[in-house]
């Protein structure tokens, strides 16, 4: 094992180059008319010299594995696709989304797979991201790795008025051994929804908080970003659709993670220990409930009617079209995969779906005394993974949709799975 770490970091432009459809709300999947600021791969790799770790963060709002086709599975075609360049073991690959909203549609609300232009996006994509990390791993660098935490106040809050609320802000900072060159990852929770609903691609808040990074740190060579447990939690700004306001959360969720650096560049004897250890565990996890009866069965029996024979759907059925998708899913269980990378004592643990503020929390207390880094939208998409609680309150997030694809005891599969790995991982 070294006595520091060969990093590496590479940005690809992803930015679809014909008409894709988003998440507008009436129609609900109308197509994108330009673009207001690219979309990029971003893909930090890591190595001890006998173990490498692969993080990738995708400006999408999450990447369903089904989402070209139920015979499919995306993340391991990516993960394939990079073994087949690198060597890099599959298990090494973490695939993360920072659940952009003014991203293409690709967590499968509906079936896209017979979108053409999607289709090629998506196809194209994965070809983009294993050649990123094949040169980052040809722009590499022997760097220490700092860890520090923060928090950002007045940026966040609980949209379900509920008092769970995770201010913190998780910087790790690769700086080379020379102190020339820099690479940043941080982690925040907060829904990228303020500029929900227009018709620009966009990063939302992300492209102000990548750009003030990338002007403000001294040799950065690249930073990444990566969505913790947002389930719950929007921004206080709101969904205002303007872009000044994306401005406004990026910087200040940039000016922390800027303290952060400058702290962490001051105290060197805060240098993490060179550690680089990968662990997952594959769930099945159980359906949510979906309403059945004869009602249900008239409705799904006359919407196949008319996607069959292509008529269009009148404003009744229209505003129920994700809701039939979801009963075409059926209750069968659906399978999710749980992953930690640690890096030093740093242990990115990543989620295949939306967690609730409280899961991500529960995460970082178990990680302790290493720092628990919950990475949501990771590896696939599963829906919102709420708790009892909050099924038992009932809201959007817990509706009959495809967005609540597995029931409430998904919650507590996926934390003890989660649970299990850390212990693991910890010794």
């Amino acid at each position: 094992m070294s006595n520091c770490y060969t990093v590496g970091f590479a940005k690809v432009d992803i930015t679809p180059d014909k008409p894709t459809p988003y998440l507008a709300f009436n129609p609900r999947h109308t197509l994108f008319e330009g673009v207001h600021d690219p979309l990029y791969a971003r893909v930090i790799t890591v190595s001890d010299s006998k173990e490498q770790a692969v993080i990738i963060g995708t400006d999408t709002i999450g990447i369903a594995n089904a989402v070209l086709g139920e015979d499919r599975n995306y993340t391991s075609e990516v993960r394939k696709k990079i073994a087949e360049k690198t060597g890099i073991p599959e298990t090494s690959v973490m695939l993360a989304s920072p659940h952009i909203h003014s991203a293409p549609e690709t967590i499968n609300l509906r079936p896209i797979k017979d979108d053409a232009n999607t289709v090629a996006w998506l196809e194209e994509l994965q070809d983009k991201i294993s050649d990123a990390v094949l040169k980052a791993l040809n722009n590499t660098f022997q760097a220490n790795m700092y860890v520090m935490t923060g928090s950002a106040e007045g940026i966040s809050y609980n949209r379900r008025n509920d008092p769970i609320l995770d201010t913190q802000v998780t910087v790790l900072l690769f700086k080379s051994v020379q102190e020339d060159r820099n690479v940043l990852l941080t982690q925040f929770a907060c829904h990228p929804v303020i500029l929900q609903v227009q018709d620009q691609i966009s990063a939302d808040y992300l492209e102000a908080f990548h750009a003030c990074l990338e002007k403000s740190v001294k040799n950065l060579e690249g930073d990444l970003f990566l969505q913790g447990a947002c389930g719950d939690i929007d921004p206080v700004i709101g969904n205002t659709k303007n872009f000044n306001d994306t401005y406004y959360t990026g910087t200040a969720l940039a000016g922390e993670v800027l303290k952060l650096y400058g702290r962490m560049s001051i105290a060197k004897s805060a240098v993490q220990p060179v550690f680089i250890k990968s662990k997952s565990k594959e769930l099945l996890l159980p359906s949510r409930p979906l309403p059945k009866g004869k009602e249900t069965e008239d409705f799904v029996a006359t919407m196949d009617e008319r996607i069959r024979a292509g008529q269009p759907l009148p404003p009744e059925l229209k505003r129920k079209e994700e809701l039939y998708y979801r009963l075409k899913m059926e209750d069968e269980a659906f399978r999710g995969e749980v992953q930690i990378l640690r890096i030093g004592n740093a242990l990115l643990t990543g989620i295949p779906g939306e967690p609730f503020c409280k899961l991500g929390l529960t995460i970082k207390s178990l990680a302790s005394p290493c720092i628990g880094i919950p990475v949501g939208y990771a590896n696939g998409y599963l829906g919102y993974i709420a708790p009892k609680e909050a099924w038992d309150k009932g809201g959007y997030e817990v509706n009959p949709g495809p967005w609540s694809i597995v029931g409430f005891e998904g919650y507590d599969m996926i934390l003890d799975a989660a649970e299990d790995l850390l212990k693991e991982m910890k010794d």
